[in-house]
């Protein structure tokens, strides 16, 4: 009878030892390589120890069980959106809503906020009226023709409005026109290239003027960079805005903006 005790207590523990890990959530829902992600659950510690931790099917560049509910995870570069998982032994547990966003530029890619774009040196030519740059400039929208309107094709090179990931230069001697808003107002994080608020680097050596109605929303992890000799003219109206996400960097009443200012 002992005995039989005996065995019918260990088969209980080992039950219990072994018992379903669980992932009830995970903060924050999004985040790009090098953010920490704390991912809430239960029974997490034991044996089997927790092997792996992936983001969207990405493994974690490295993972801490700190105890039976909690575990912090650091994402990986390359990511990719979908769920968080937790595998331990071989019972894999996910949990969806987890949004994989690219990192924001560093120095080497896509420019370095420390030197200044090749064609933000041009000044614009009196003839032909067309501003040019140079192969090697890491620019890919900038305008061809002075006192040209933002929202107007025909200011930027290659006939279209500068759209998601294009890095803008505003050359020096060079003035472009915000009038009206120019892109959507809602902002979408992480920002993708079917969004109408797109994700843009803008560097000013000329001139951004606005119009009293003119409005620049911008998508997430935006930047603008005025170089000394540049500027953002305000029309000392009521409305026109420079907005980042969800966050207003820049009002009329704000006044004119001249580099160097980030």
């Amino acid at each position: 009878m002992k005995h039989l005790l005996f065995l019918c207590l260990s088969f209980i523990g080992v039950i219990s030892f072994a018992q379903q890990h669980t992932v009830t959530s995970f903060s924050p829902t999004a985040a790009t390589a090098s953010v920490t992600v704390t991912i809430y659950g239960t029974n997490f510690q034991g044996n089997p120890a927790v092997s792996s931790v992936l983001f969207g099917g990405v493994p974690a560049s490295s993972f801490t069980v700190l105890n039976q509910t909690t575990i912090i995870a650091i994402v990986s570069g390359g990511g990719a959106t979908g769920s968080v998982t937790v595998i331990k032994g071989s019972s894999s547990v996910s949990l969806n809503g987890f949004t994989y966003f690219p990192p924001v530029p560093s120095a080497s890619w896509p420019f370095s906020y420390l030197t200044k774009p090749e064609c933000s040196n041009n000044s614009m030519p009196t003839k032909p009226p067309v501003v040019t740059v140079p192969a090697s400039t890491s620019c890919t929208k900038w305008p061809i023709v002075n006192n040209g309107e933002w929202n107007d094709d025909d200011t930027w090179n290659n006939g279209t409005v500068p759209t998601n990931m294009d890095i803008v230069c505003i050359p020096a001697g060079v003035k472009v026109i915000v009038k009206n808003p120019v892109y959507d107002a809602t902002s979408v994080c992480p920002v993708t290239n079917t969004v109408a608020t797109p994700r843009l680097f803008i560097f000013v050596c000329g001139t951004i003027d606005f119009d009293a109605s003119g409005k620049l929303h911008l998508g997430c992890q935006s930047a603008i960079q005025i170089w000394p000799g540049g500027t953002v003219l305000s029309s000392n109206g009521n409305s026109e805005l420079i907005q980042i996400g969800t966050k207003v960097v820049w009002r009329d009443n704000n006044q004119n903006l001249t580099g160097p200012y980030y």
